[in-house]
């Protein structure tokens, strides 16, 4: 266990990096609502200007008035300035904390968010094979709204110091420099402290990370419906879940605690010191400037131990926040590492993709998911000319799957070439050649949209309505889009709408295959199109398939052999490798690896 807790390091900041990092956040806040962040920061700055009024020149004014026995007027007029001013700001002050702070907030972290997903909507599809990418991942998205509370923290403070020492600063230079720089060194030394401390704590939340990732999943096994059957039918997967839960638990709490000791101890030895230094200090020096030296009067005591204060707050605000930009920039750090990073897939000559039925073509293509690992694919080599129906078959793990998501350029090969039309698909620009393909994966998902947003893919103004229907037609989905009142504006699940619909396996499965109908691709890919189909419905759907993708070349991969006869093609993968390859009549007469695959489910049909 300590091994492991060493192993994780804060990374130091340098002040460069801190100053870079902040100005990314304050740009980015600052772009998503100009007119509330400067407003906001206004309304700091004018609080710390009233405050000095307030709590040093009125309170000056008025004991100099009580200790020299001047007349009534004298204070009250004052009083009565700064009173009415406060009023009048003081409506300012409630449209700043009601209104532009949250307005701000939520448009900073809405833009944050945004320019986050729109990089992992784009970013290579290997990174999320790494767990350690993943967990970045997770901790730069959960960590925005702290990030945008922190960077308006830091817009308040600079506010809020910079009215304090327009105000405070300057009376302080004018009257007792001794005790500025009393509080200027307890601020600094209460930064070494709290720079110590806050490293502590991100090692603290790095440490934590991973132990709140196996717990979330644990949470979801009881709370989605995903889940919901089985959880009540197996009891023992149940009691799995709950053991998990408290391991994990036991696990995080052995490995923090230790953590949490030492912060305590750095933050308490913090306190105290500013306690002895800075409070007692500065009534010392005064008390004794007073009664000893008798260089000030009373009421400059108690002025200046009440400026003393407010402008060791403001000294401390700045040291804290300077402090925890460490931590919050390690953070910035994450998010600005994950918006930069650079894909290996792309384009060099970006050619455009002809929309006409496609040939493809794979010259001994290679690829393991991870260097020095095992080959998922290897060395399959074959041509499927335009048009043309090709069916992968194969047992589980034999690379069909992978084979796909490398036709795709969802990943490289390691070695060998893919080629499209006689062009290598590295030449094609990455975003068009993917979209040419109309693909359905096995592990697909339906999205809290409507119907027609769920085939589209995309936000839906109904511009193209009969498209739309015709593929969820061909998908078999007609019935039941029938039956619905909205039509293609029903909403699937129920997340953002009462009245939205949830659907069967079967008829999930529709929706997504009437994605592949609908794109305008010159190759269609279908990842077990029929596994969650009945009988009736499967042969519906082989059916519509052949009507609707005639002049395209399609790829569909299917455990239901029975589908497979519709291939003009079947090729058959075996440990990454093509082991058969013809047609349905074909490879039942060699009495390979496809022979017995058939019979073993034609016997089933018989029983």
């Amino acid at each position: 266990m300590k091994k492991r807790r060493d192993s994780i390091e804060a990374p130091s900041i340098s002040f460069g990096k801190l100053f870079s990092n902040n100005f990314f956040l304050i740009k980015t806040v600052f772009k998503a609502s100009p007119g509330a962040i400067l407003l906001y920061a206004f309304e700091k700055f004018r609080v710390e200007f009233m405050v000095f009024f307030e709590h040093t020149y009125l309170i000056k004014t008025v004991l100099d008035c009580v200790q020299n026995k001047r007349p009534f007027e004298e204070a009250l007029i004052p009083i009565l300035i700064i009173a009415g001013i406060l009023i009048v700001t003081s409506v300012l002050g409630s449209i700043t904390g009601q209104w532009l702070n949250p307005k701000a907030t939520l448009a900073a972290e809405t833009a944050l968010k945004n320019m986050i997903f729109d990089k992992a909507k784009d970013v290579d599809l290997k990174n999320f094979d790494d767990p350690e990418y993943y967990n970045d991942f997770n901790l730069t998205v959960d960590q925005v709204p702290e990030l945008v509370a922190y960077i308006l923290d830091i817009i308040a403070v600079a506010a809020s110091a910079l009215g304090t020492f327009a105000t405070t600063g300057v009376y302080f230079a004018i009257e007792s420099v001794p005790v500025f720089l009393l509080v200027l060194a307890s601020s600094v030394l209460y930064l070494f402290l709290a720079v110590a401390a806050n490293k502590m704590r991100y090692r603290r939340r790095a440490a934590a990370k991973k132990y709140h990732r196996r717990l979330e999943y644990v949470r979801r096994m009881f709370y989605l419906p995903d889940y919901a059957k089985e959880i009540r039918l197996g009891r023992g997967i149940k009691e799995s879940g709950f053991r998990k839960y408290e391991e994990t638990n036991d696990e995080m709490i052995g490995e923090l605690s230790d953590r949490s000791k030492r912060i305590l101890a750095i933050d308490t030895s913090n306190w105290a010191i500013q306690t002895v230094l800075l409070d007692f200090g500065t009534t010392l020096f005064l008390v004794y400037e007073a009664l000893v030296k008798k260089s000030i009067d009373y009421t400059a005591v108690i002025v200046l131990m009440n400026a003393t204060w407010r402008l060791s707050r403001s000294f401390r605000n700045i040291v804290y926040k300077i402090a925890t930009s460490a931590e919050n920039c390690l953070y910035v750090e994450k998010i600005r590492s994950f918006l930069n990073t650079e894909n290996t897939i792309v384009s060099e000559k970006n050619l455009p993709v002809g929309k006409a039925p496609c040939s493809l073509e794979l010259r001994d293509v290679v690829f393991r998911y991870v260097d020095g690992g095992d080959n998922v694919i290897n060395g399959v080599s074959l041509k499927m000319e335009p048009g043309e129906k090709i069916a992968l078959v194969g047992s589980n793990g034999a690379g069909k799957t992978t084979l796909i998501k490398l036709i795709m350029r969802l990943y490289d090969p390691n070695s060998g070439e893919i080629f499209l039309d006689g062009v290598n698909i590295k030449d094609y620009a990455v975003e068009e050649y993917r979209r040419n393909i109309g693909v359905v994966f096995q592990d697909f998902n339906i999205y809290a949209a409507t119907v027609a947003e769920n085939v589209v893919m995309n936000t839906y103004a109904h511009d193209d309505d009969a498209a739309v229907d015709s593929a969820l037609r061909h998908s078999g989905f007609g019935k039941r889009l029938d039956s619905t009142a909205r039509g293609l504006d029903t909403e699937l699940t129920k997340e953002f709408d009462d009245e939205g619909i949830n659907l069967s396996g079967g008829e999930s499965q529709m929706i997504a295959i009437a994605r592949a109908f609908y794109r305008d691709s010159g190759i269609v890919i279908l990842d077990e199109p029929s596994s969650a189909l009945d009988p009736i419905s499967e042969y519906n759907f082989n059916k519509n398939m052949a009507e609707a993708a005639k002049d395209r070349t399609v790829i569909f991969i299917s455990h239901r052999l029975s589908t497979t006869r519709l291939a003009d093609r079947i090729i058959v993968l075996e440990n990454g490798a093509v082991a058969e390859e013809g047609t349905h009549d074909d490879l039942l007469e060699k009495h390979g690896r496809y022979y017995e695959m058939w019979h073993a489910q034609a016997d089933k049909y018989e029983m």
